[in-house]
């Protein structure tokens, strides 16, 4: 085999992996966010918990998506990661104003902006056209 070929095959075994380190990356910190929003939303609507306690699940969940988002955004798109960020700073603000009963659609469009960047991340056919 010539130096060339062994290159690019080379080359196409590191893209392919990389792809599939970050795309388990990504659907293991989409799928995190999604499940601690579901619960969020759970407590919510049982009123079992008060202002205070939501308040700081949804700072910890602030916290850990920091954390996830800087290391997002070295490979997917700024806005996408922007929409999410922005989602959850209006949830921040409903439990900081006493609006639990306005926050469930909040978090509703949280959890509809992380399954539309799960879509738009799979390799798929539409997705490469």
């Amino acid at each position: 085999m010539k130096k060339e070929e062994i290159i690019t095959i080379i080359n196409i075994i590191f893209i392919i992996g990389a792809e599939i380190i970050t795309q388990k990356y990504t659907n293991n910190s989409l799928d995190e966010l999604d499940a601690k929003l579901k619960n969020l939303k759970e407590m919510t609507l049982s009123k079992q918990y008060s202002n205070g306690e939501l308040k700081q699940t949804m700072e910890e969940i602030g916290e850990n998506w920091k954390k996830k988002d800087d290391i997002l955004s070295y490979y997917l798109e700024h806005e996408e990661l922007e929409k999410i960020y922005t989602q959850i700073k209006k949830i921040k603000a409903h439990f900081e104003t006493d609006l639990e009963e306005e926050v469930v659609p909040e978090i509703e469009e949280g959890i509809y902006l992380l399954d539309h960047l799960k879509d738009k991340q799979k390799l798929n056919l539409k997705n490469v056209l």
